[in-house]
């Protein structure tokens, strides 16, 4: 905790992780500030609000700091991806060699998956930074960083979709982060709870129509852009993202100090429309959203604003073969596809080989998905087993 300095320290903590050197009227003991003379009482609380006001600013300029080191240091984290994706297709490979011939190895892999079990509690402003000091909140800051604890599903599939897993170590840009703003979740200051209420205030004071920032995983943004993880949601492209371990090694200051909102089912949808989902995305979206819909009453009712919103490029060896007069190399031409097309899929009955229209999932995409899956009730309004009058015209 953050002390009081006046020449030398004292016992009056400031309630953040900050010291605070400043000429303020201590009582004759030297050992608190004086609130009781009305002059000295208005001389220390401007102070106080004053050197609020710097932490704000100072938060301000660290947070920009960071935010450049994690521009700069991009590439470092993309390379760790892409080996990360090499591993896990490896281990792929080396897994359906030893089931083909008859061995039970599985892959073994760890992670800290994640949990978002915050209470959505959200300051309306900046304002209730100050009264969220008054009222002298418990403090539930960790003293260390730490990885989030695995919250289980119904089996590994659905665990894996509500809490994708990301086990990518925590970056020097992230670790100062969560230091700094660990060091701005306030707690009461003692034994006199004004200074922290002055700092409070003063901090609130500064920058009122901006939220503070929050380091996500596209950068430095406000918290009012930033988007907290939520039941899988995190995994289709959202932008400005908070890590969830990020997250739950400084919650109080994402939810009480910068602001932030959780995902919720639009920002999914306005994502969706400005990209181009993968196979693999696709595939993940469509069994992620009825374990969404179970745990997340209300939300059936965007299923179809969510179909109309998804685009997705099928797989190169999908595609249908061309013709090789020429050995001139023509660039790739990629297939776009809308799902909203999508209004029928064959049922385990139906022969293999035979055409469809186009209106109805290819077999092996209808393969990768999942028969249980296209036939999720959630599904109903988006499309049924293809019938044969339809498939006779």
């Amino acid at each position: 905790s953050g002390r009081i300095f006046i020449g030398f320290r004292t016992s009056q903590t400031t309630g953040f992780g900050v010291h605070l050197a400043a000429p303020l009227m201590p009582t004759v003991e030297r050992e608190a500030i004086d609130f009781v003379d009305p002059a000295l009482r208005e001389f220390n609380s401007s102070l106080l609000e004053v050197a609020g006001i710097l932490m704000r600013l100072a938060l301000e300029h660290e947070m920009n700091r960071i935010g450049m080191l994690w521009e700069e240091n991009a590439e470092e984290r993309k390379q760790w991806e892409i080996s990360r994706e090499e591993e896990k297709r490896k281990q792929k490979e080396k897994d359906e060699s030893n089931t083909k011939s008859g061995g039970n190895a599985a892959a073994a892999s760890s992670g800290a998956k994640d949990t978002d079990n915050d209470n959505d509690s959200i300051a309306g402003s900046l304002f209730g930074f100050a009264s969220y000091m008054a009222r002298g909140f418990k403090s539930t800051v960790v003293e260390a960083i730490k990885t989030v604890p695995e919250i289980l599903g119904e089996d590994d599939e659905t665990t894996e979709l509500l809490n994708p897993r990301d086990d990518r170590p925590l970056s020097m840009e992230e670790r100062d982060a969560i230091v700094l703003m660990k060091a701005f979740c306030a707690r009461p200051s003692t034994p006199d709870d004004l200074v922290g209420q002055y700092l409070a205030k003063g901090f609130s004071r500064c920058l009122p129509s901006q939220t503070p920032p929050v380091l996500t995983m596209d950068g430095v943004v406000r918290g009012k852009d930033a988007r907290l993880c939520h039941h899988g949601l995190e995994a289709f492209g959202v932008p400005n993202v908070v890590r969830r371990v990020v997250h739950e090694n400084a919650k109080e200051y994402h939810s009480m100090v910068a602001g932030c909102p959780r995902l919720n089912i639009n920002d999914l949808i306005m994502s969706l429309r400005e990209q181009v989902l993968e196979e693999a995305m696709l595939i993940r979206l469509l069994k992620w959203w009825p374990k969404f819909c179970r745990i997340d009453n209300g939300v059936e009712r965007f299923g179809i604003r969510l179909k109309e919103a998804v685009r997705y490029q099928t797989n190169s060896e999908n595609a249908s073969p061309k013709k090789q007069t020429e050995k001139v190399e023509e660039p790739e031409v990629v297939q776009v596809n809308r799902l909203e097309s999508i209004l029928y899929y064959t049922d385990r009955k139906f022969p293999d080989g035979l055409p469809l229209p186009e209106t109805t999932f290819s077999p092996s995409l209808q393969k990768r998905i999942g028969q249980r899956t296209l036939e999720n009730n959630f599904y109903r309004d988006w499309w049924s087993v293809l019938p044969f009058e339809i498939w006779t015209s």
